[in-house]
């Protein structure tokens, strides 16, 4: 009895959740004019591609001790002052 009823509200929150996620406007490129919308966050990623030998040489040094790569995190913060200044 209870694990059926868990099942019909499992099944009703994916159906009210379907409906919000399918009202959502996600855009990552410039928006067609006139469109009418309200921003309510903002969603963010970071990636460290292209890092080179001696960066990865260190960050696996530095994995194996259990630290910060301080190359990476160097590397990180360049790529958000860069969007940042964008």
């Amino acid at each position: 009895m209870a694990n059926e009823i868990a099942k019909r509200e499992l099944e009703k929150a994916k159906f009210e959740l379907n409906e919000i996620f399918d009202s959502m406007l996600i855009a990552s490129i410039h928006l067609p004019p006139n469109w009418k919308f309200s921003v309510i966050g903002l969603v963010t990623g970071q990636s460290t591609t292209g890092t080179g030998i001696i960066s990865e040489i260190a960050s696996s040094f530095t994995d194996t001790f259990g630290m910060q790569s301080t190359a990476f995190n160097e590397k990180l913060a360049n790529g958000e002052k860069i969007v940042w200044l964008n």
